[in-house]
């Protein structure tokens, strides 16, 4: 698999041993460069190395998902980058097996512990999935159905989290948006 990252500090080369390290600095897996590519335009291109401030994709790292990042290490050992934690999730959805009367008509997976599979592994490498796009989650709901899994589908509910100001208090997510518009077309986006 290729893990695409950003080249921090330091040169990568064919042959070096990197390790994946979580957010905390535990070492969740190792592996030897074997491929490094690069992108001129839309052509993708095999280097031997690459340097600090390139983005370039990497094959021979196991464990290496999306909240994970990969470090070579020196003689003091590895040292984790300070990472941005992703926003927690704001909105839920309930997915099952499908249990209505026409179960078993239009698709071949039909169990709840392979629909369960299919959206960690999705998890693994799609970071939108931590609940953040109702347009998101549609698309993968559609890939699931063209891949033959057969499901149903809650509606989406917004997760509460607890006010960390007052005791006993929830809060609900919101998102802000802000749309600039010429003058005479504010009155439409107000109504």
């Amino acid at each position: 698999m290729l893990y695409v990252r950003r080249i921090h500090y330091g040169i990568l080369r064919m042959g070096d041993v990197l390790c994946t390290l979580d957010a905390e600095g535990q070492k969740v897996g190792e592996g030897k460069v074997k491929k490094i590519f690069a992108r001129k335009g839309l052509d993708r291109i095999e280097k031997d190395a690459a340097g600090a401030g390139e983005i370039v994709s990497v094959a021979g790292v196991k464990n290496a998902g999306m909240l994970v990042q990969m470090e070579g290490w020196d003689e003091e050992g590895p040292k984790p980058l300070p990472s941005t934690p992703i926003d927690p999730p704001t909105i839920s959805i309930h997915v099952q097996a499908n249990d209505s009367p026409l179960a078993g008509t239009s698709g071949t997976k039909l169990t709840s512990q392979l629909i369960r599979e299919r959206i960690y592994k999705e998890a693994e490498t799609n970071v939108a999935l931590r609940g953040r796009v109702v347009l998101h989650l549609g698309v993968l709901l559609e890939t699931l159905r063209r891949e033959g899994f057969e499901l149903a589908v809650g509606p989406p509910k917004a997760v509460m989290i607890p006010d960390p100001d007052a005791e006993g208090r929830i809060l609900e997510p919101i998102e802000e948006c802000t749309v600039l518009v010429r003058e005479e077309y504010a009155g439409a986006m107000c109504s």
